[in-house]
């Protein structure tokens, strides 16, 4: 069963003191992919429980959010597509 990881990065970018969100997909034991997203959030505002970032009652902060995580899951459906596509392609038959 496929399975996907949203994680933030280690690693903060001084000048905007914001880190980038990582996304690892799991297919199998043997087949884990992880990509880098683009989007960089404050490490304050990220919730390692949900994988998530975290909403503030903000109107700019919440567009923000509505754009980060619709570009998500449009990577996760990126990512499964091209998994099913590449392993139906891969299979000996």
């Amino acid at each position: 069963m496929e399975k996907i990881n949203r994680t933030l990065s280690s690693r903060e970018d001084r000048a905007t003191g914001k880190s980038e969100v990582m996304i690892r997909f799991i297919a199998a034991h043997q087949l884990t992919l992880r990509a880098r997203t683009g989007l960089f959030v404050p490490p304050e505002r990220w919730s390692e429980k949900t994988g998530d970032v975290r909403i503030s009652m903000g109107k700019v902060l919440r567009i923000t959010t509505h754009r980060y995580r619709r570009h998500v899951v449009n990577l996760q459906s990126f990512l499964l597509i091209l998994l099913k596509l590449t392993m139906f392609v891969a299979l000996p038959k």
